[in-house]
């Protein structure tokens, strides 16, 4: 299960972001993944989600977007500033 986190703090504190990513996934069982909500503070938690199958497209899609952010992250030399 993935979680999500924002903040509205600017520059954004991604230290502090991280850690707190650290402890969630170790203190959380379900969750295994954690993702950062860009724009408006989330004050709420969300309810509403999409349940997706495991198709060829879904897995295209996300091959596709995982080379575009590769690409960003690479122009802007922040290959290591990411984990997973």
């Amino acid at each position: 299960m993935a979680a999500a986190i924002t903040t509205h703090h600017l520059p954004v504190p991604w230290d502090c972001l991280f850690s707190l990513a650290r402890i969630i996934v170790r203190v959380v069982p379900r969750v295994n993944r954690l993702v950062f909500v860009f724009g408006k503070l989330v004050k709420e938690g969300v309810q509403n989600f999409t349940p997706t199958l495991l198709t060829s497209y879904v897995i295209d899609v996300a091959r596709e977007v995982d080379s575009l952010a590769h690409g960003v992250l690479k122009k802007n030399n922040l290959m290591n500033a990411v984990s997973q």
